[in-house]
């Protein structure tokens, strides 16, 4: 079972994506890399679109990430690596997925 169906079986508000990586970026590996923060799920499916993610790499992390903010008001998602998560917790760094639409609404 994915671990966005696991949270939100269970309930949560946020949920951690670990990986070897501090944030999710676009351009990757290029001199143009740019870390991002937060995003919202209209800016990510942009980049998915644009095939700034992986197949295989980072794709599936940020598809769940959709996945589970999209999935009920008020829910985020976090992606960041293991050894800065508790730096995430307090927005330090890590990328927080947000759903701006439904946030917009209440």
């Amino acid at each position: 079972m994915g671990g966005h169906r696991r949270a939100r079986e269970l309930d949560v508000d946020i949920l951690f994506i670990l990986t070897a990586v501090d944030q999710v970026a676009v351009d990757f590996g290029k001199p143009t890399q740019r870390g991002l923060d937060r995003i919202s799920v209209d800016e990510a499916c942009r980049h998915i679109e644009d095939g700034q993610f992986p197949e295989g790499n980072m794709l599936p992390k940020v598809e769940a990430a959709l996945a589970f903010v999209t999935s009920r008001f008020g829910r985020e998602a976090i992606i960041t690596s293991l050894e800065r998560a508790g730096e995430a917790i307090h927005g330090k760094t890590g990328t927080k997925f947000v759903d701006e639409a439904r946030t917009a609404v209440k």
